[in-house]
C-alpha cells in the first residue's frame, strides 16, 4: 500500500500539493509538487470524483510533466491505470 501525504492548494480549489515526498518508479516526486487530480468529463464528475485516486493521478502528472515523446506519454498513461487498478475498489 502506498500513502499520500497532502493537502488542498488555497485558491485552486481543483488543485493537490505533495506534503512529503511520494515514490515514483525510481525516484521521488517532490514535496510541494501541485497536480489537479483525474481528468473527468463534466457530465460524469458526479459519479467520477476528481481525487478518487490521487496516488495514480498525481504520478501520472509528475510522468506526463517529465515526457519528452509520444512513447513516454504513453507509458504515464498505462502506468495511471496499473496505479489506479491497485487502489480500486472494483
Amino acid at each position: 500500500m502506498t500513502l499520500i501525504y497532502m493537502r488542498n492548494v488555497e485558491g485552486k480549489p481543483n488543485r493537490r500539493a505533495l506534503t512529503a515526498p511520494l515514490v515514483c518508479d525510481k525516484e521521488y516526486i517532490h514535496t510541494g509538487f501541485e497536480w489537479d487530480g483525474s481528468s473527468v468529463p463534466w457530465l460524469f464528475q458526479g459519479f467520477f470524483p476528481r481525487h478518487r485516486h490521487p496516488v495514480a493521478s498525481c504520478r501520472h502528472d509528475f510522468r506526463c510533466g517529465k515526457a519528452k515523446n509520444k512513447a513516454e506519454r504513453a507509458y504515464a498513461d498505462k502506468q495511471f491505470e496499473i496505479d489506479v487498478s491497485k487502489t480500486s475498489w472494483k
